[in-house]
């Protein structure tokens, strides 16, 4: 790799390294992920890479913080329309899924080493998947029920 292939590639590794220690919990503050808005305006060439098919990549990660399905349904139909790989949308995906449990696990360690010890799901009485608080994905066909 020579040139703007090299720097592109340096590029990337630092966003995915920025983002690996985001998603170990550390919360931005001791990796920088200040700077990660930096990065992200140039490719070290002085080119923008943020296009219409990042702006989609950035928001199907949006919708999966959000928990948002309807907004995600657009999204991907946007980045589809873009030739966006479902490989892309696929680890955009993981990645914000990464990022969003962070906090969660680092509480959950945190209660964890305080109390000293964890309860199984059948000991702290938790239904079965599916059985309460939406834990249930609504089918496709329900979705469009609901919006005629």
């Amino acid at each position: 790799m020579t040139g703007n292939a090299e720097s592109s590639e340096g590029f990337r590794e630092s966003i995915r390294e920025g983002y690996a220690k985001i998603a170990r919990g550390c919360g931005g503050g001791c990796c920088g992920a200040a700077n990660l808005s930096q990065l992200a305006r140039t490719s070290g060439t002085g080119e923008s890479l943020y296009t219409s098919a990042v702006g989609e990549l950035v928001a199907i990660g949006a919708t999966v913080a959000a928990n948002c399905e309807a907004v995600f349904r657009y999204h991907s139909a946007q980045a589809r329309k873009l030739g966006i790989s479902q490989q892309d949308m696929a680890c955009a995906v993981t990645m914000a899924q990464k990022v969003k449990e962070a906090p969660a696990r680092a509480v959950l360690d945190l209660a964890n080493e305080l109390l000293g010890c964890t309860a199984s799901p059948e000991d702290a009485g938790v239904p079965p998947a599916g059985a309460c608080c939406g834990a249930r994905r609504k089918s496709t066909a329900d979705a469009q029920e609901r919006t005629q």
